[in-house]
């Protein structure tokens, strides 16, 4: 370890050690001489008369170093911009190393999110065998605050270091599938297509000199946009525009123009951000994938109704126009695959905008007095019931559960009870076939936490972030006070939840609102599972938009101000 605070593992490597420099510059040898390193890259070929570059690049998590030497380095930067400068210097040590075991190895790395920007090079200069990645979501580049913070970094890299080292983009083409179906879990959206607009950008790449690049896709949605990139890389004189139309015409045949008609009003649509609400990321996210604009209220608030009726006459245009077996084939495969799910999807949002038109349950959590997370000191008696439980898609419980709730300065506490025998007969069945399952968040959105508590006591916490664009699952440091009581006549569970831990993200103060849901899980017994709110769908996290809200009870002193 070096200095590293009270962690026995740190997430992250840490860049001001000088092992670590060692280690990769030493790796980047053995890979140049052909060895191979476990867990190195397998193999990076040498090409005769080309320089070699070995890539390093840190763990994409953000969970930089805390050492002391790293949190002290380059104070005379802004905050904001440090770990920029922390990066690029690790590079440099690394390419300098390097180099003095063999000249002829070089270093790549990835300038991505926070070290996007390019490095005054009055505060670090990069070695001269250091190549450069920008990496640039391009998806996102008809947001102005985006493309503005993105392009500036893009042109500052060019203008400073295009003739001095290879500079290499790597594009994301993802969203807006990835937000559907990986963050939001709507699933089906509004297709955003853009090929003129990619043939635009990387027409520019290779007029600034750009060596290449690399992209995520997310196919079968932008393999228009991905074939534009791919053959301007290869000819960078081709005309894009006539491109384009070239390829409607070999691929769709007669049912080219039609089709071309639909991208090109998809583009006009979704490229202009007069179309999108005013809340959809007003100053632009400052990062590399630009992930999360696409919310599914702002993706069809693009997809209107008359938009989508307007697009379904292009589509029974091409279908009526396509002649050959072959042409009406691609044609078909479009709308199985990219146009179905999008007229699915539009009546899917509508269905859920009338649920979502539907109320749930809110409660204001009784003040307990100061119990200190004591179970024993709370009266439950004058907790706050809190109404609310139905089966999951609404439908009414011929006994319902209570659920109530009281809080102090510190915790929050929830009493549970059920009637029956259920959760007796079937307390050995597994922490998540008989539970009562708590969500947590801020928001009805990411971030939010999961726990789960089974009869005979058993607890598990998770939380669920998003983090450079992937959602990710990690266990929930949090430690409430549980209390079980089970017999033949039912189950009460008591909890004291303390405020600091009380979402996965932040702290939660007396007086603040949080929102909320619980489940009841009971497949063990091959029963319908209940909620508290209805979610409407058996996927607990689709229901997220559906959380409740509970207000924790304001401190005495200021409960009369509010």
């Amino acid at each position: 370890k070096w200095c590293y605070p009270n962690q026995d593992i740190p997430q992250q490597l840490c860049p001001s050690h000088p092992g670590v420099v060692e280690y990769f510059a030493d790796e980047a040898l053995k890979v140049y001489q052909g060895e191979q390193v476990v867990g190195g890259y397998a193999n990076v070929p040498r090409m005769p008369g080309q320089p070699w570059y070995y890539p390093f690049q840190e763990d994409d998590n953000e969970q930089w170093c805390k050492c002391a030497k790293c949190q002290n380095s380059f104070t005379n930067v802004v905050p904001e911009l440090r770990y920029d400068y922390i990066h690029f210097d690790w590079v440099n040590r690394i390419a300098a190393a390097a180099a003095k075991r063999n000249p002829a190895i070089g270093i790549s790395t990835l300038s991505y999110s926070g070290t996007l920007p390019y490095p005054d090079p009055k505060v670090l200069k990069l070695q001269p065998n250091v190549a450069v990645q920008m990496c640039l979501g391009i998806q996102s580049w008809f947001h102005p605050g985006v493309y503005a913070w993105q392009h500036k970094a893009y042109k500052d890299w060019v203008e400073n270091e295009i003739t001095n080292r290879p500079l290499f983009v790597w594009v994301y083409m993802l969203c807006p599938s990835w937000d559907a179906e990986l963050i939001y879990k709507y699933n089906q959206f509004f297709p955003v297509m853009y090929p003129w607009q990619a043939g635009r950008y990387f027409k520019e790449f290779a007029r600034d000199g750009i060596r290449g690049y690399f992209a995520e896709v997310r196919l079968p949605y932008h393999f228009l946009e991905a074939y534009v990139a791919n053959k301007v890389g290869f000819d960078s004189s081709v005309d894009t525009d006539k491109l384009i139309d070239e390829y409607f015409t070999l691929y769709y045949g007669k049912a080219g123009e039609p089709m071309r008609r639909f991208y090109r009003t998809i583009e006009d649509i979704t490229w202009n951000p007069a179309n999108y609400p005013d809340n959809a990321m007003p100053s632009g996210a400052k990062g590399s994938f630009t992930y999360g604009i696409h919310t599914e209220k702002v993706n069809w608030h693009l997809g209107t109704p008359e938009r989508m009726a307007e697009l379904q006459k292009l589509i029974d245009q091409a279908v009526s126009r396509a002649a050959t077996p072959l042409e009406k084939q691609r044609v078909q495969w479009f709308i199985d695959n990219i146009w179905a799910q999008a007229v699915a999807g539009r009546k899917a949002f509508e269905e859920r905008e009338k649920i979502r038109s539907q109320p749930v349950p809110q409660v204001a959590a009784a003040h307990a007095g100061e119990c200190d997370g004591a179970l024993n000191k709370v009266d439950f008696s004058k907790a706050a019931k809190s109404g609310g439980w139905t089966l999951l898609d609404g439908k009414e419980l011929a006994t319902k559960p209570e659920l109530s709730f009281a809080s102090d300065n510190k915790y929050l506490y929830i009493k549970y009870h059920e009637t029956g025998d259920m959760a007796l007969k079937h307390q050995n069945a597994g922490i998540w076939a008989n539970n009562v399952e708590i969500f947590l968040g801020a928001q009805p959105d990411y971030p939010y936490g999961q726990m789960g508590v089974a009869p005979n006591g058993e607890f598990a916490a998770l939380r669920y972030q998003v983090i450079a664009g992937v959602a990710r699952t990690d266990d929930w440091p949090i430690k409430p006070v549980i209390k079980n009581k089970v017999d033949a006549s039912g189950w009460t569970l008591t909890m004291a939840i303390p405020l600091k831990q009380l979402l996965p993200d932040r702290a939660v103060a007396p007086g603040d609102k949080i929102y909320a849901n619980f489940m009841r899980s009971r497949g063990c017994a091959k029963e319908p599972s209940w909620s508290w709110s209805p979610i409407f769908t058996h996927v607990y996290a689709q229901g997220l938009y559906r959380m409740g809200q509970i207000t924790i009870a304001p401190a005495p002193e200021s409960a009369g101000q509010r």
